[in-house]
């Protein structure tokens, strides 16, 4: 499966926004009245979000590069790029989440040119930390959000040589 990145636009995010996961994966679902101002987030340049579509245009994910993928709580005091990432619910759970990780790695040290890329994974969600540790990130702190204790985990992986 090909992956092309680009500038998401205001369309992807209105699909995007749509979408909806079962439980517990429902914490990630957005509201859809929001749309104008969960529009207008994404399309901020600091967010640097990015459509991922496939060879048939289809959007697989929404994916970002900076400050959007991290959670109020954690220690982000080492250099790194944070990427936050969103798959189309109809493509999760389907053993897929290997190709997906690898786009967007081959795409973060291609554009972005980190030393090193991190995720903040909410500790539930066994089926993302599984992906991004056989991608090679390793945990580095476990913390409770600022908002409500949630437990989360960031996973740092770095440049390789």
């Amino acid at each position: 499966m090909e992956i092309s990145f680009k500038p998401v636009n205001e369309k992807q995010i209105r699909q995007f926004v749509h979408w909806h996961y079962p439980p517990p994966y429902d914490i990630y679902n957005e509201n859809p009245d929001n749309a104008p101002e969960i529009a207008a987030y994404y399309l901020e340049p600091e967010i640097n979000a990015h459509a991922m579509t496939g060879e048939d245009g289809r959007l697989i994910g929404i994916c970002s590069f900076g400050p959007d993928g991290r959670v109020p709580g954690g220690s982000y005091r080492e250099d790194a790029l944070d990427i936050g990432l969103a798959i189309n619910p109809d493509l999760t759970g389907q053993g897929m989440g290997h190709l997906f990780i690898e786009a967007v790695l081959n795409f973060a040290w291609a554009y972005f040119k980190p030393n090193a890329c991190r995720v903040t994974i909410a500790a539930f969600n066994h089926r993302a930390r599984r992906v991004w540790q056989k991608a090679g990130f390793e945990m580095v702190e476990r913390f409770g959000r600022q908002s409500d204790n949630r437990p989360f985990i960031i996973y740092v992986l770095k440049q390789p040589a």
